[in-house]
């Protein structure tokens, strides 16, 4: 496949993922997906204030009118399992970094005059935007990993684009999609890292090292701003500077220099980060579950629940990564969960047969793209992992409704979309005959596009308005 075709159809990736964003944001019903009630207030206080918003600033008059505004769009019609109305008003989303807010509290200076759900609406589109960035950054962090394979340039952002339950929730209010923009971001600084190395030699070779770093050090602190599913990132990271080094060690003295400046800097950032009272009160969430599961009083009945909760965790990380929506609420057919797994498990099949090419020598692979393809399996592993320890607890797997908000949910693997993108979409275009490559980019596109329209006109609009079309 040309450039010049692989450029048009991004173009048109970028222009559906922008129709499609819209179209979801006026379909799915006011405050109809995770959080989205508690992300609006939020944002809301932070306007009304003119600063961060914090639990101290919450307004009974805010709360009263979100309430009323859900109980008129039928929200516990929608979420029979929600907790009553004077109770889920204890609930909230204050304790999350403000940029997201800041970002669509900005919008509300359009909207001062208008009603609630209008600006409910307008920061929805705020959250399309950012999804079309992160979609943007997933054809550019492919092009630079793959330059000349027109396949993956196209099906990487072609899987973001239209994986059902991603567009789902970049349709909505929440700062899942901020995350994943700045996790977007470092991947692509990790890729040209990678591809690139550290060099002086001339204004181009400069030029590329300074952006990579540059990306990465603009990651980092956008992704604390932003939510801790972007933590992930973070060894991942600091394991690709020794790895560019190790794969491009520059020979000039002004080189090693720089090589020295540039983890400077990055050490620095991570121990200014790492000091600050916040990251140590975000790291404290997670290792408190840990603490929290070694040290419990009945540690046999926790470790007896463990293997049913693990099972728990892989299915609704499973279902809620690629279509369950709602509040997890709107759940396919388990038909279609198991074609999604055979899916799964034909590009891990894929991946495998060209890692035997590789071993055998009928296919080449650059020892930087293989060290990229390792850092995004280990992308995958630990934002799982971080992921799951967040959650683990013994009410989670004690509690009856915790199936619903106490487990982990597929929309936390989000900012890992282009590592977990990029590794299906390889190992599917593993499957594929040389001869027949466009084809099968199109027949995959193809299904993407199904599978979506399913989702939507199957489940989605039935569920809320009642019938299909």
């Amino acid at each position: 496949m040309s450039r010049g075709v692989s450029a048009r159809l991004m173009v048109l990736l970028l222009g559906l993922s922008l129709l499609r964003g819209m179209l979801y944001g006026a379909i799915i019903p006011p405050w109809q997906a995770p959080d989205e009630p508690w992300h609006f207030e939020h944002a809301k206080l932070v306007y009304n204030k003119g600063r961060p918003a914090g639990w101290r600033d919450r307004s009974p008059e805010l709360q009263s009118a979100i309430i009323a505004s859900m109980q008129d769009y039928r929200f516990w019609d929608y979420v029979p399992w929600a907790m009553p109305p004077d109770e889920i008003v204890k609930w909230g989303e204050l304790h999350q970094p403000p940029l997201y807010y800041q970002l669509s509290a900005w919008t509300l200076h359009f909207t001062v005059d208008r009603g609630m759900l209008t600006q409910l609406y307008v920061m929805r589109l705020v959250s399309v935007l950012l999804g079309a960035l992160g979609v943007l950054l997933a054809h550019l962090s492919t092009r630079i990993l793959f330059p000349e394979d027109g396949f993956l340039q196209v099906a990487v952002p072609g899987f973001v684009v239209f994986l059902p339950m991603h567009t789902y929730m970049t349709s909505v209010v929440n700062n899942d999609v901020l995350a994943e923009v700045a996790a977007s971001l470092g991947i692509c600084g990790v890729v040209l890292g990678l591809r690139y190395g550290f060099s002086l030699r001339g204004w181009r070779s400069t030029g590329v090292t300074l952006l990579w770093l540059a990306l990465l050090g603009l990651s980092l602190p956008l992704g604390f701003l932003s939510k801790r599913t972007f933590f992930f990132l973070i060894p991942v990271a600091f394991l690709a500077v020794p790895l560019a080094l190790a794969l491009h060690f520059p020979r000039t003295w002004l080189g090693r220099l720089a090589v020295l400046l540039g983890i400077g800097v990055l050490a620095t950032v991570g121990i200014l980060l790492w000091r600050s009272g916040w990251l140590l009160q975000r790291w404290t969430h997670v290792y408190s579950r840990l603490a929290y599961t070694s040290a419990y009083p009945e540690l046999g009945a926790l470790l007896a629940l463990l293997p049913a909760m693990y099972t728990q965790y892989a299915e609704y990380l499973f279902k809620s990564f690629w279509a369950f929506f709602g509040y997890l609420t709107v759940e396919l057919n388990l038909v279609w969960y198991a074609l999604l797994a055979a899916a799964c498990l034909t590009a891990l099949v894929g991946l495998m047969s060209i890692g035997v090419r590789v071993a055998k020598g009928a296919a080449r692979v650059a020892a930087w793209q293989g060290g990229t393809l390792a850092l995004f399996f280990l992308s995958f592993l630990v934002i799982v992992a971080l992921t799951v320890i967040t959650f683990l607890n013994y009410e989670s797997g004690a509690i009856a409704w915790a199936g619903k908000g106490q487990m982990p949910q597929g929309r936390y693997l989000f900012p890992a979309i282009i590592p977990i993108g990029t590794l299906l979409t390889l190992g599917w275009r593993g499957l594929i005959p040389v001869r027949y490559r466009f084809q099968g980019l199109v027949a995959l596109l193809g299904v993407l596009f199904l599978l979506d329209l399913i989702c939507l006109c199957g489940y989605i609009i039935p569920y809320f308005y009642g019938a299909p079309f």
